[in-house]
């Protein structure tokens, strides 16, 4: 798999993009700094540890 490939120039167009999401509870940070581009024809996984902030990444793109 070539840069490129990785990067999405082998995909269509990009669906979702998100870049320099913050978020948080009170004085808990659930997010930092985080983006994340969709293209279509990409298959994509948000993998994590309990309390990575995957739940509220998802809730945030989905609109929730």
């Amino acid at each position: 798999m070539t840069n490129d490939s990785i990067r999405g120039s082998n995909y269509g167009a990009p669906l979702l993009k998100v870049e320099h999401l913050k978020s948080g509870y009170g004085q808990h940070l659930a997010l930092w700094d985080v983006s994340i581009e969709v293209r279509e024809g990409q298959s994509v996984a948000v993998i994590g540890a309990n309390g990575a902030g995957k739940s509220t990444l998802i809730k945030i793109m989905s609109g929730v």
